[in-house]
């Protein structure tokens, strides 16, 4: 602010138009009143400021009063400041007492937005390009009632909180892109399925329950490494073209029948094959041989 060259001081009638010293500020650098010093008063007088100011004022700074009476003291300029630049916030006050305020140097200024209990409530710096909503409050809630909503960020999207629950009315869908030449994953919910769908699934977990009242698995090749398998079903039926089994001891247990039924058996033993029953029947429809070097009966 350009200085003023002729400066002149008149008292009467308790009347002052000249310098005085800011003595204090108010705890709000916003606020429109600093306490000032005028010459012939021996206490601070609390002046209000008449005119807008770039910068903000500091005890020690010199400033043009005009004094009506002791409640009627005006900041009409400033003559001389121990330190320059340094901006005064610009405020937005709405009738409630809301208010919001741009503070900070040129370059590093922040946008703040406060509630009538002067609570912080959003924030946004354009140096850094970050923005904060901050709340006291119990709750926060973001409703869009006629349209849609959409979250758009280049970086990470990070939701923490005690518990998170994501709900839709008809359907839920998570989606990656995925890589170049190669698919992504996707996860999605309606109200009777949920599908998974993903080039590679992987899941890890020290204990897991299953409870799936008919499962069907429908796949290439399955390889299952298990140390302990065991298996309790009413009734347990295998298809399959070929069943190649390499077991190392096999113990099987029927209390009732056990039936094979085949077109042709063929069963090769390296050392001994015994077979003990109380009854043994053997019948054929054509011929029946037996060979070995000594054949015993009886």
């Amino acid at each position: 602010m350009a200085k003023i060259a002729n400066l002149f001081t008149t008292r009467s009638n308790s009347r002052y138009f000249g310098p005085a010293v800011i003595s204090g500020t108010q705890h709000d650098q916003c606020s429109t009143h600093m306490n000032v010093q005028v010459p012939g008063y021996p206490t601070g007088l609390k002046a209000r400021i008449a005119v807008p100011l770039e910068d903000v004022l500091s005890p020690g700074d010199q400033v043009l009063v005009a004094l009506e009476n002791e409640n009627q003291i005006y900041i009409i300029g400033v003559l001389n400041q121990k330190v320059v630049n340094k901006k005064r916030p610009v405020k937005f006050e709405i009738e409630n007492g809301a208010f919001a305020k741009i503070e900070g140097s040129k370059g590093k200024a922040n946008i703040q937005i406060f509630s009538n209990q002067k609570d912080l409530i959003f924030e946004y710096s354009p140096s850094s390009g970050k923005a904060k909503v901050i709340s006291n409050s119990s709750s926060i809630c973001v409703e869009a009632p006629g349209g849609d909503l959409s979250l758009n960020c280049k970086g990470n999207l990070n939701l923490g909180a005690e518990q998170v629950n994501i709900s839709g009315h008809s359907a839920l869908n998570l989606t990656t892109a995925g890589l170049e030449n190669f698919k992504g994953s996707s996860i999605g919910i309606k109200n009777n399925q949920l599908k998974i769908s993903s080039p590679d699934i992987r899941t890890t977990a020290e204990l897991g329950h299953f409870n799936i009242k008919e499962t069907r698995y429908t796949g290439k090749n399955l390889l299952s490494k298990i140390g302990q398998l065991k298996i309790v079903a009413d009734k347990m039926e295998t298809t399959a073209n070929s069943v190649v089994d390499k077991i190392k001891d096999i113990f099987k247990t029927v209390e009732n029948l056990y039936q094979l039924k085949a077109k042709r058996k063929r069963m090769v033993v390296e050392t001994t094959y015994h077979v003990k029953a109380e009854d043994i029947t053997f019948k054929s429809e054509e011929d029946f041989k037996v060979k070995g070097n000594q054949i015993h009966l009886g």
